[in-house]
C-alpha cells in the first residue's frame, strides 16, 4: 500500500562564511513499512534544484531514518586570475632576469668608459700595449658587457656597493668556460668589534678546456703557478681561511667568434678581470692607491677588503693562468721511495 504525504522541507545551506535557511514544497511517498524503508521524496519547487556533486558538500543529517536537513559545504572553484598570475609568474622564472632598462644600460656604459681610461693610464708590457692600441673602448665595450650577467651588472650600477652577503650569494656553475670569479673568504678565529673581517679576491681563468672549474681546484694548491704564491702569502700573513667561497662575475665560451680563438679569449678574460676588480674595489697595495678615485662608491660604504695586488697588463698573454704540472717533482719523489726501499733493505740485511 502506498500513502503519499504533502509538506515542505527546510534545508540549511552554507556558502563560506553565509548561511541561510529555506523551504522548498516536496511529496513524500511511502512504500512499505515507515520504520523499515527510507521514503523517496519529489521535489515540486517550480525552480529545479541543480544536481548536487557529491565532493561539495557534506552528507544528510538524518533523525529516525527520515531526512531533517542538507548541510552545503561547497568547495569554490579557483578564480582564473590567480591561475593566470601563477602562471605567469613561473614564466618569468623560467625567462631569467628583467633586461637592464635604457637608463641602466646608459649607466653602466658610462662608468664602464670611466674605469677603461684609468686602466688605460695603468703601466703595461709592450705586447698589452700593443693589442690594445689597435681598438678603442667602443669596440671592447660590446665585447665585455655581453658576457657579463645582467645581476651582475645591477650590482656594478647600485649607488651602493654589493655587501658581503651580496657576494657570498652570487652563483657558481662549475664550468670549464673563461671567465672572470670572485674568492670570499674571512678572518680565521675571533676579531675585535667593528674590524673588517671579509676579504675578496677577483681573479681570472682562461685555460683551456678546463676554465673556472680548473682554476677553482688548483688556485690554492700546492701545484698553483706564480701568480698565486703572492695571494697564498698573504692568507697567510693576514689569518685568511683558505676554506672561501667562489661566484661568477663574468663568462666567456672557449667556441666563439673571438680572433685569435684561444688566445682571443683569455685577452677578454684579463681585461674583464682588471675591469671589475676595480670596479667592485677589490684591489690593495700600490693598485689600490692608482685606482681608487674609479672606484663609483665611497670607501666607507665598502665592508670587505681587496686581495688582488698584481696589474693584469705585465703578464705575460702567452702563459697559461692555470698551474702546469712538471714531471720533475714526481721523479724526484720516486727516486726518494726508491732510495728510502734500499736503505731499509741494507739495514734488514
Amino acid at each position: 500500500m502506498t500513502r503519499l504525504a504533502r509538506g515542505t522541507q527546510q534545508f540549511t545551506r552554507r556558502v563560506g562564511c553565509v548561511r541561510w535557511d529555506y523551504r522548498r514544497p516536496f511529496v513524500r511517498t511511502f512504500s512499505g513499512a515507515e520504520n523499515k524503508q527510507k521514503p523517496h521524496v519529489q521535489n515540486l519547487s517550480s525552480h529545479p534544484q541543480p544536481a548536487l556533486d557529491p565532493l561539495s558538500y557534506v552528507d544528510c543529517k538524518t533523525r529516525g531514518g527520515a531526512a531533517e536537513s542538507l548541510e552545503c559545504l561547497p568547495i569554490l572553484p579557483r578564480p582564473e586570475s590567480e591561475v593566470s598570475t601563477r602562471s605567469l609568474k613561473v614564466e618569468m622564472r623560467d625567462a631569467g632576469p628583467r633586461a637592464l632598462s635604457p637608463e641602466e644600460e646608459q649607466a653602466f656604459e658610462s662608468q664602464f668608459s670611466t674605469i677603461w681610461k684609468g686602466m688605460m693610464a695603468l703601466e703595461k708590457n709592450p705586447e698589452w700595449e700593443d693589442i690594445l692600441s689597435r681598438e678603442g673602448s667602443e669596440v671592447w665595450f660590446p665585447r665585455i658587457s655581453s658576457h657579463i650577467p645582467v645581476d651582475i651588472k645591477r650590482i656594478l650600477i647600485s649607488p651602493d656597493p654589493p655587501t658581503p652577503a651580496k657576494l657570498k650569494s652570487l652563483t657558481w656553475s662549475n664550468t670549464t668556460d673563461a671567465g672572470v670569479f670572485t674568492w670570499w673568504t674571512e678572518v680565521s678565529g675571533e676579531q675585535k668589534s667593528g674590524e673588517k673581517t671579509v676579504y675578496v679576491y677577483v681573479g681570472s681563468a682562461s685555460n683551456h678546456p678546463s676554465g673556472l672549474r680548473f682554476r677553482k681546484r688548483y688556485m690554492l694548491s700546492r701545484s698553483a703557478g706564480p701568480h698565486d704564491e703572492a695571494l697564498k702569502r698573504k692568507i697567510k700573513d693576514l689569518g685568511l681561511s683558505p676554506k672561501g667561497q667562489f661566484g661568477e662575475l663574468f663568462i666567456v665560451p672557449f667556441k666563439n667568434s673571438l680572433e685569435g680563438g684561444v688566445l682571443g679569449v683569455r685577452v677578454l678574460s684579463i681585461l674583464a678581470r682588471l675591469l671589475l676588480m676595480i670596479w667592485l674595489g677589490a684591489v690593495d697595495g700600490e693598485l689600490k692607491s692608482r685606482t681608487k678615485h674609479l672606484v663609483p662608491w665611497k670607501p666607507g660604504k665598502i665592508q670587505y677588503i681587496g686581495l688582488a695586488t698584481d696589474n693584469p697588463l705585465l703578464t705575460d698573454i702567452n702563459k697559461s693562468d692555470e698551474p702546469k704540472r712538471s714531471g720533475k717533482g714526481r721523479v724526484k719523489r720516486r727516486d726518494k721511495r726508491k732510495s728510502e726501499k734500499k736503505s731499509l733493505k741494507q739495514v734488514k740485511d
